[in-house]
């Protein structure tokens, strides 16, 4: 298959909040500066934002979630026009050859679920799992079970700033280990359903600076494999940048304060590849800015994209095997409690009520890069 150049985005981001989520009741209860609304609108935009990817950024890659409210808003209720909306997108990214990569839980849950603290909400996702490959066989190349898990417990389970807004240890590990179950489970019924698909779950990877020292920040993966192997087709990582303290404490979150660092991605690449021997999908990568005002660190997104397509172009020198680069985001959207953080390579004023699609400088680049031979492997 040939390299994936494209972009990730999210129902609740994009499209707007589904009625019957959890964040979209949390939203309702104002415990955040602005609610999602209606995202972007993709969903009235999808034919025209899927010819951006296509014609005008001349990706062949999206990477987007099936929003698990909106397909099962009630237990064992398939919601059929939901069904049939996600037949339409497919059949549309396949006209333009677009490969869908197609996340099951990104941060929303169904209201009804009432968290992952409990066993059987492992079989529930399952179920669910099942459902969409056996509806969608052979329309969905790469599955991701669980976008960054190990934000959603730390955030959801021990900070209690997501829903369902627990605090504490206990209730981490008890998420930890269904989520970690719900995997497993989920793996295998996709299998069964569509033999043919890649199956992996996608972590939030950076660099947590201690002092004169620096690790790795990757929770989810790291200790999947440290304590039990999860079972990979291949190795999805988001990668932004040094991640302080301060940083990891704040909700909304402020990606812009970020610091810059390519060569840590190029190192957090080769570590994976280390670490599991499997293939690796950069899942997400992207610049923030705040309302588009120029960053402290005079970093911006076309300097920041080549800078990282290059440390990845420097990993797979190095002999990893890298499939593909998924930028975050293709339009500004909602980005969890606020719409001040701005990543798409198209700028968006979704706030304002305005949904015109007006390329920043970084769509030349990734034109570019995507354009040009495929990278060194």
């Amino acid at each position: 298959m040939s390299f994936l150049w494209g972009v990730a985005i999210a129902s609740h981001q994009n499209d707007g909040g589904a009625p019957a989520s959890d964040w979209t009741q949390a939203e309702a209860e104002g415990r955040y500066p602005h609610t999602s609304g209606e995202g972007a609108r993709f969903r009235e935009h999808l034919e025209g934002d899927l010819d951006l990817i296509a014609h005008d950024l001349r990706g062949n890659a999206l990477r987007l979630s099936i929003e698990w409210a909106r397909v099962e808003p009630r237990p064992g209720e398939w919601d059929l026009a939901e069904i049939a909306y996600l037949h339409r997108l497919f059949a549309a990214a396949r006209a333009r050859g677009i490969t869908i990569i197609a996340t099951l839980h990104h941060f929303t849950s169904p209201a009804w679920l009432g968290g992952w603290e409990a066993p059987a909400t492992a079989e529930a996702f399952a179920r669910y799992a099942a459902f969409i490959a056996r509806e969608f066989k052979g329309q969905i190349a790469y599955y991701l079970t669980l976008n960054e898990p190990s934000n959603l417990i730390v955030g959801a389970y021990a900070g209690g700033l997501m829903p369902p807004f627990r605090k504490g240890p206990l209730a981490a590990l008890r998420a930890t280990r269904v989520m970690h179950r719900a995997h497993i489970l989920a793996y295998h019924a996709i299998h069964a359903e569509d033999p043919q698909a890649q199956v992996s779950l996608t972590e939030f990877n950076g660099v947590l600076p201690l002092g004169p020292i620096a690790v790795l920040y990757s929770p989810g993966l790291y200790l999947a494999r440290l304590f039990r192997r999860l079972p990979l087709d291949y190795v999805s990582l988001h990668y932004y940048g040094d991640v302080s303290f301060a940083d990891m404490g704040a909700f909304p979150t402020r990606p812009d304060n970020f610091d810059t660092r390519p060569d840590h991605f190029r190192r957090a690449i080769v570590a994976a590849w280390r670490l599991f021997k499997l293939p690796v999908l950069i899942g997400e990568n992207g610049l923030a800015t705040r309302n588009h005002a120029p960053r402290r660190d005079g970093w911006d997104a076309p300097r920041y994209m080549e800078a990282h397509v290059a440390a990845m172009q420097a990993a797979m020198a190095e002999g990893v095997p890298v499939i593909g680069y998924l930028w975050w985001t293709l339009t500004d959207n909602y980005e969890w409690g606020t719409y001040d953080s701005r990543f798409g390579l198209y700028r968006v004023e979704c706030q304002a009520g305005d949904f015109t699609r007006i390329p920043t400088p970084a769509v030349a680049t990734f034109r570019r890069l995507a354009s040009a031979p495929p990278p060194c492997c």
